[in-house]
């Protein structure tokens, strides 16, 4: 009588341990990216609140740009103190350019004196999104 496995028997346990690696790579890729879409939203929401902080702390009043990274401008919340200076983007992992900024937009209300605020993260143009 011989001892060991066939050669069928071999590929057979082969295939199945390369879908299951496949399943398993598949799950933990997806999971990272599910957390660096979180900590993205998370820190735009923190930057965000970091340019309401400035906009008191400046008494601004007008439509204004704060820029994240920028220290050649003086409304820089780095720079200021609101954000830290190793702030880096978490969907790649780079510091924060020079051209990504707050845009703070004044919403005037209808019925009242009262005014609001409306905060968008940006690049150039573009509103920032976490996808």
């Amino acid at each position: 009588m011989k001892k060991g496995f066939t050669l069928v028997e071999l590929l057979g346990v082969i295939v199945i341990i390369a879908v299951i690696a496949t399943i398993a790579a598949i799950a933990v890729d997806n999971s990272i990216k599910k957390g660096k879409e979180s900590t993205c939203k998370a820190q735009k929401e923190n930057i965000i609140e970091a340019a309401k902080t400035w906009q008191i702390d400046n008494s601004i009043t007008s439509n204004t740009q704060v820029y994240v990274n920028n220290s050649s401008q003086n409304n820089d919340l780095t720079k200021g103190g609101y954000l830290d200076e190793n702030l880096k983007n978490p969907m790649t992992d780079e510091k924060y350019e020079s051209n990504i900024y707050v845009q703070i937009t004044i919403i005037e209300n209808d019925n009242s004196d009262n005014q609001g605020y409306d905060y968008k993260l940006m690049k150039g143009n573009t509103e920032i999104n976490c996808e």
